[in-house]
């Protein structure tokens, strides 16, 4: 899609008040966000790169380290209408985007799961707390 092609009516588009992340990111070429976790993590998750306009509080941050790790960019929430469609193209025409953002994905999928994390840390705790000594009085 190039810049001259693409428009506000575009049939390929939705804007919707809400959905579920895990109903449209697999299908999604580019997830447009306010760049909280919730959001951004689940776009990576599913390899969607990222057009991010942090708002405030971990947000900025989370733009800083999507655009580092190449996976999107970020443009300040008062843009025009003209840049926000530019940088939607850009996104899309250069594969780099993706194809960071897929690098992602794979990763975060090679992680154990966080439960499987979580009681293996706690079992670690409870191990290193019963091999320490204890004082008796």
């Amino acid at each position: 899609m190039s810049h001259a092609s693409w428009s506000p009516g575009d049939k390929t588009s939705r804007i919707v008040a809400s959905a579920s992340h895990e109903a449209i990111l697999p299908r999604a070429t580019l997830a447009i966000t306010h760049g909280g976790h919730g959001t951004t993590l689940r776009a990576l998750r599913h390899g969607v790169p990222l057009l991010v306009l942090p708002m405030g509080r971990d947000q900025n941050e989370n733009a800083a380290r999507v655009e580092y790790r190449g996976a999107g960019l970020r443009l300040d929430p008062a843009s025009d209408a003209v840049t926000i469609a530019a940088t939607i193209c850009r996104l899309i025409d250069q594969p780099a985007f993706a194809q960071n953002a897929r690098r992602i994905a794979d990763a975060l999928r090679t992680e154990a799961p966080a439960r499987e994390r979580f009681v293996a840390e706690i079992e670690g705790l409870a191990v290193r707390r019963r091999a320490r000594p204890t004082c008796a009085a």
